[in-house]
């Protein structure tokens, strides 16, 4: 009920028992004195001024009781309404208002915890988005690195069957390189006993037992450092 101030009705005394006057017959009409008294009292201005007094006294009853909600008016005329005592009801008015002021500094403290937390709040959902966009990136090169990476072993076992594959190649090679080398061989010892045999008949000479090459020519010699050639056959 705040926003008036409630004055309780005091309780109705009771009405005095009406005087009876006797009329004072000796009198006649009534002077000229009376009767302009009695003349002013009926103007205007004075029914206006009666009227005002009337307010005046009466007003913070009836400003209360017009300032009542309809709800209010009916909790107020129910017979169980408690009557209280006009220091009574400023109390209570005086307590409510206290609570209502303590109230208003917790609403106000209140909200002052809610912008902070709101500012709090604000900050991480900040941090939040940025720490979202690092993980969408963070994910999006991952799943980069893990394409690469499977291009990669991809890749890798390719060249590795290709290895192999050289591996095996360079084993046959190498086969066939020393093939190749001895027979290569064979005929220059074949090609030597042949020519030196000719040689050692033509110089007549049976101490060519030898031959070394020198510039891809075979040379016959008596030289017993180098090779010695099958001569018994000559």
């Amino acid at each position: 009920m705040a926003g008036y101030k409630f004055t309780p009705q005091k309780g109705r005394t009771a009405t005095a028992p009406h005087k009876t006057y006797k009329r004072d017959t000796k009198g006649s009409t009534p002077g000229p004195e009376v009767t302009a008294i009695v003349r002013r009292f009926k103007t205007p201005m004075f029914i206006a001024a009666a009227l005002l007094l009337v307010i005046v006294l009466i007003g913070p009853s009836m400003t209360g009781n017009l300032l009542l909600s309809s709800e209010d008016k009916a909790l107020a005329d129910s017979p169980g309404f408690p009557k209280l005592s006009e220091f009574e009801a400023n109390k209570q008015f005086y307590l409510c208002q206290s609570r209502l002021n303590q109230d208003s500094g917790k609403l106000s403290q209140y909200q002052r915890d809610l912008e902070i937390k709101s500012t709090t709040m604000e900050t991480c959902l900040q941090e939040k988005n940025t720490l979202s966009s690092q993980y969408s990136s963070c994910t999006s090169d991952f799943s980069s690195c893990e394409t690469s990476l499977t291009s990669c072993s991809s890749s890798k076992e390719s060249l590795s069957a290709e290895v192999e594959l050289c591996t095996n190649d360079l084993i046959i090679k190498k086969q066939d390189l020393s093939d190749l080398e001895l027979e290569s061989y064979a005929v220059k010892i074949n090609y030597a006993n042949s020519y030196c045999c000719i040689k050692r008949t033509i110089d007549a000479n049976p101490d060519i037992k030898y031959y070394r090459f020198e510039n891809n020519r075979i040379i016959c010699t008596t030289d017993n450092d180098y090779e010695e050639f099958d001569w018994d056959d000559c």
